[in-house]
């Protein structure tokens, strides 16, 4: 996500460097794809009025989707 930082914090988080570290938080402490990607949905793109079909929206939707995937599957290698 950092590469991209500066367009996430402007068209998703209304220009707002604190609300996008906080988000980022929360998101690192998910487990699973399916449940962060309801917390995305309601607490991100909808509590923000963001068009989660907009080229932002679905960059950062996409980055995390490849990273909780990625995450899983290391998970699953170590056990």
């Amino acid at each position: 996500l950092e590469n991209d930082r500066e367009l996430f914090v402007e068209e998703i988080f209304r220009g707002s460097d604190r609300a996008y570290d906080q988000a980022v938080g929360d998101i690192a402490a998910y487990e699973s794809w399916q449940d962060v990607s309801k917390y995305i949905e309601k607490d991100i793109f909808k509590r923000n009025l963001v068009d989660m079909y907009s080229e932002a929206a679905v960059d950062f939707t996409d980055q995390l989707q490849s990273y909780f995937l990625e995450k899983q599957n290391r998970n699953k290698q170590e056990n």
